[in-house]
Order: C-alpha cells, then sequence, then structure tokens
C-alpha cells in the first residue's frame, strides 16, 4: 500500500506544479498582453517649448510691427539717417517675422503629431464632459426643502458644486445639472447681508437692443492683412487648445488624471486663446470707429479709458465725438469682442446679476469708475453720470472671421464686424 501511497502522493505533487506553470503562464500572458495594450499608448512627441510660447510671441510682434509702421509718416525722408534707422528696425522686424513663420510650420507638425498620438492612446475617450452629482440624494432633496435651504446645505453643497471661486462663489460642477427635485442646481454666491450664507443667483438680465442698429462690415485688402498676424497667432492658440485638450483625454483615459504639466500648458495655452481673441476684437472695435465714425466728418478725443486699467470693470473703448458739421457732441462707449466670446456678466447695484450690454451692467459699470481709485476713471463714470442717455451710444462690435486653409491647417482672417447698439432705455 506504501508505493500506492507514494505514488499518489508524487502524481498530487506533479498535478500541483502543473496547476502552478498554469497559473504561472496565464499571468504571464495577461501581463504580455497588458504590455502590449500600454504599447499602443506611446507617450507624447516631445514639444518645442517655442511652440507653447509662438502665439503670445507673434502677437508681440504684431504690436510692435504696428506701432512701427505708424511712424512712417513723420519720417523726414530727406534725413538720411532716420531713414537708415527706420529702414534697420523695419529690416529686423521682416526677419522676425521669417523666423515666427519657420517655427508656426515645426510648431503645426508637432501639434499634429500630439493629436494623433493621444488619439491612439485614448480612442473614443472622452474627458472633457459635464461632471456628474456626488453621491447619492441628499437628505433635504428627499424632503423636497426649497432652494433657499438647499443652497445652504453642507451635504447639497458638495454634491453639486466645487472650486470654491472669487467673491465667495462657489462653481456648479455641471452648468446644466438638476438636482434630484428637478430643479436646475442655480449659480451661488455669498450674501453680502451674511457672509456665512450663499444666495442663488437669479438668471442675469439680459441686454436689449436698439431695433435696426445692426451693421455688417466687412474688412477691406489692407485691414485684413493689418490683422492677418494677429490671426495667425489665434488660429495657433486654438490649435494648442485643441492637442492639450486631447493630451489630457489620454492621460485620464490612460492613469485617471491629468499630469501636472499638461494642466499648465492648457491652462497657458486657453490664455493664448483669450488674449489673441481680445485682440482680434481691438481691431473690430477700432474698424468700426474709422467706419462709423472717420476722421474728415468728425472730431474724437483722446480715449476717455485709463490705459492703465487691464481689468474689469470699465469699458473697452470710450470717446467723444464732434460732428464737424452740426457740432453736435456724443459719448462712444464700444464693448469689443472675439468671434466667439461671450457677454460678460457681472453683478449690480441692486445684487442681482446683469448681462454685459443691460442696463444694470451699464450703471454697475458707471458706479465702479465713479468710485476708483484712478482719477482717469473717476472722471469719466462723473462724465457719464452728467451726460444724458439720448447723448450716449454703447455699442456691441463683434469681429467677423472668414475660415482658410494653410498647411492643412484650417486658419481664419479678418473680415470685417458686425455691430449692434445696445437699447439704455431703463
Amino acid at each position: 500500500m506504501a508505493p500506492r501511497r507514494i505514488a499518489f502522493a508524487s502524481r498530487r505533487t506533479r498535478l500541483a506544479r502543473l496547476a502552478a506553470l498554469l497559473i504561472t503562464l496565464a499571468v504571464a500572458w495577461t501581463m504580455s498582453i497588458g504590455t502590449a495594450v500600454q504599447a499602443q499608448a506611446p507617450a507624447p512627441p516631445p514639444l518645442d517649448p517655442a511652440c507653447t510660447t509662438w502665439s503670445q510671441r507673434a502677437l508681440a510682434h504684431n504690436t510692435e510691427t504696428n506701432a512701427h509702421n505708424a511712424e512712417a509718416p513723420s519720417i523726414d525722408r530727406t534725413d538720411v539717417g532716420a531713414v537708415t534707422s527706420f529702414d534697420n528696425v523695419s529690416k529686423q522686424l521682416n526677419d522676425e517675422k521669417a523666423t515666427l513663420d519657420e517655427q508656426r510650420a515645426g510648431c503645426v507638425t508637432q501639434f499634429q503629431q500630439m493629436q494623433k498620438s493621444a488619439r491612439a492612446g485614448a480612442p473614443g475617450k472622452s474627458a472633457t464632459g459635464p461632471k456628474p452629482p456626488r453621491g447619492p440624494p441628499t437628505a433635504i432633496e428627499k424632503r423636497n426643502a426649497p432652494m433657499a435651504e438647499k443652497v445652504n446645505d453642507p451635504a447639497y453643497l458638495d454634491r453639486y458644486y466645487d472650486n470654491a471661486g472669487p467673491d465667495g462663489e462657489l462653481r456648479r460642477r455641471n452648468a446644466n445639472q438638476i438636482d434630484e427635485n428637478g430643479e436646475p442646481v442655480p449659480i451661488i454666491r455669498q450674501d453680502p447681508a451674511d457672509s456665512t450664507r450663499y444666495i442663488a443667483a437669479a438668471a442675469p438680465t439680459p441686454p436689449k437692443f436698439v431695433p435696426g442698429s445692426v451693421d455688417h462690415q466687412t474688412a477691406s485688402l489692407p485691414q485684413w492683412m493689418d490683422a492677418s498676424e494677429a490671426m495667425e497667432a489665434r488660429s495657433m492658440a486654438i490649435l494648442s487648445v485643441k492637442t492639450w485638450l486631447a493630451q489630457k483625454q489620454s492621460e485620464i483615459a490612460d492613469t485617471g488624471a491629468a499630469t501636472a504639466q499638461t494642466e499648465a500648458e492648457l491652462s497657458q495655452a486657453y490664455a493664448a486663446q483669450t488674449s489673441t481673441g481680445q485682440e482680434i476684437g481691438r481691431y473690430a472695435g477700432d474698424h468700426f470707429l474709422d467706419y462709423t465714425y472717420p476722421l474728415d466728418r468728425y472730431d474724437r478725443s483722446p480715449p476717455l479709458t485709463d490705459p492703465n486699467n487691464t481689468r474689469s470693470g470699465t469699458f473697452d473703448k470710450v470717446y467723444e465725438v464732434t460732428d464737424k458739421s452740426t457740432g453736435k457732441k456724443k459719448i462712444v462707449i464700444v464693448e469689443e469682442k472675439g468671434p466667439e466670446s461671450a457677454l460678460g456678466t457681472r453683478v449690480g447695484l441692486k445684487n442681482e446679476d446683469c448681462k454685459q450690454g443691460s442696463r444694470c451692467y451699464y450703471d454697475s459699470i458707471v458706479n465702479a469708475l465713479t468710485r476708483s481709485s484712478s482719477e482717469i476713471e473717476q472722471d469719466l463714470g462723473l462724465r457719464l453720470l452728467a451726460t444724458a442717455d439720448s447723448d450716449i451710444e454703447y455699442v456691441l462690435v463683434r469681429a467677423a472671421v472668414a475660415s482658410e486653409q494653410r498647411d492643412g491647417v484650417v486658419t481664419q482672417r479678418y473680415d470685417g464686424y458686425r455691430s449692434e447698439q445696445f437699447d439704455l432705455t431703463r
């Protein structure tokens, strides 16, 4: 019997070893699959740091070039030294432009390679959808409490809001979220009467427009040529945003989170997209003024805004214009927008939310100007208060663009503006 037991034990040992071998092979096979899958998501190609700053550098070059060219009429052509100096700067600027153009071609290729690599690493994945609520329905939702109570309930706030922002605001996780009671999750901010509590903001007061005031002017060849470098900067900024968004999606699909570098690059790309859009808006604002109030028919004051104010809380452009034939004066206020820029929102004098261009938005800006630490802004605020509404023309000017293809990339050129007058009727 002993040999049989020994044989049985030996067979059992062999079976155990065979099972262990099969498990080992299975684990190795699984790991090899994982390795193969990971190999399908290669690291993104290295990006030349010059590509990250290309839009900002192109925009700065455009500003410098325009300022230089504006000096041309004042150059004394009989002064050889002055002409030579001016021409030398022109050559330097042209050489810099050639370098920028060469870099642009390389950056477009690199951005396209990054997007291709990111799509390969995260096929069909998306990281840009709205965030869902956190956790199950809250107790305050289960008893269907009024919204004034819900927006002060910690569990409700945690479920639907995050990222504490300026002025006591919390940002909604999803701007179109409906809570468990069928109510839209509102924008909230601190109660000015009690900073420990929140209040739900009503829908912003929209602007009204003067009927029949819409105007659309296309750009002439010199105008869109003047704006071409700024438009190139904007197109590259948009391409950069798309590229880093794709990279972020790839990283989230692969690891569950984007790297700090990608988040920083995306933030910088968004900033460049905003600043280049604002520059195109400024072109449109100047175009509107030159077309609507040409200097051969109107006198135009120097800008009434403070050039040192680069923050919000003022208007984009304010001038006093005088009709040379009649002597009639008016104040023209221009709000400049890039092609896709949305109207802003600010808190009005009655703590209501006001869309840019609305009467309550206008009154809030004027009030802020009168309280400004800048004497220029104080003077402007007081001047607007003393001017009849009928002598104020408050206008929205939005840049228009036309699409075209260059180097395999769809780009845009400046194509004029669309304007419409805000109605300040109380």
